[in-house]
């Protein structure tokens, strides 16, 4: 059967977050990645964006831009969330 886009990939979600323009939203899964949906049509915008450890937060940028995930570790990786990149 077919991956239903609209849900996470590798594992319940456990957080979602609406972006400050209510245009896109964050979910954060058990597997440990973020996965960016398009709020108006529940479609996959990126994803899933893995992290090194367990994930404690992930925020957009006020311009939907960008999207920072903090782990347990430390570290913060800061997403390009149109080009998908680090």
């Amino acid at each position: 059967r077919p991956h239903d886009d609209r849900r996470p990939r590798d594992g319940r979600l456990r957080q979602a977050t609406f972006s400050p323009f209510g245009t896109r939203v964050l979910g954060i899964d058990d597997a440990d990645c973020v996965t960016v949906w398009d709020a108006s049509e529940g479609t996959r915008r990126t994803g899933p964006l893995p992290h090194p450890d367990r994930i404690n937060d992930a925020m957009f940028s006020p311009d939907e831009r960008l999207v920072a995930v903090g782990g347990s570790s430390g570290i913060v990786n800061l997403w390009d969330v149109g080009a998908t990149r680090r």
